[in-house]
């Protein structure tokens, strides 16, 4: 996991130990994240994956001006790969 990652872990883990002072445990981080519709990504790769896919669900516009190139070869079947795993989701639960 690189740094950012770790950084941004980091946050998440600090920002429910607050929450959770805050209101004496009764607020769940995921719960917040489920109801805000947040999906977090392990790499850098698949957060913009889902970016994507909430753009393209939202039906507005995504820049690709920062992907990397070698990433842009396969964003169609990442988003494939995504949306599929959100209907199954739907179907399923997690």
């Amino acid at each position: 996991m690189d740094k950012e990652n770790q950084k941004t872990l980091k946050y998440f883990d600090n920002l429910e130990q607050q929450i959770n002072s805050v209101t004496q445990g009764t607020v769940e981080m995921g719960s917040y994240l489920k109801s805000n519709k947040i999906r977090l990504s392990n790499t850098d790769k698949g957060a913009r994956t889902n970016a994507r896919v909430d753009a393209a669900l939202e039906e507005r516009s995504f820049d690709e001006s920062q992907t990397p190139i070698e990433e842009l070869e396969t964003v169609e079947e990442d988003i494939i790969e995504e949306m599929l795993n959100r209907e199954l989701e739907l179907i399923f639960g997690e």
